[in-house]
């Protein structure tokens, strides 16, 4: 028999299992690159948030200019 050469019989005693895939462990860039894309939305967020939050004051102080108009023409 050539040492490279192995038989092997399947018997009653044989165990046979198939496990899961161990987990992959992400590399560091993967997640650099994930904060970042999270940095990166946060920050459209908070500066459409506060497009927003500007506009509504601008609205508010024309409602309030012609609300004081009304009154002192009335």
């Amino acid at each position: 028999m050539n040492e490279w050469q192995r038989d092997l019989y399947w018997t009653d005693l044989t165990i046979y299992e198939i496990l899961p895939a161990p987990l992959p462990v992400p590399e560091p860039a993967s997640a650099v690159m994930l904060l970042g894309g999270l940095a990166t939305l946060a920050g459209w967020s908070r500066r459409r948030l506060r497009g927003r939050f500007k506009m509504a004051m601008a609205l508010l102080q024309l409602l309030a200019v012609q609300a004081h108009c009304l009154r002192r023409c009335a």
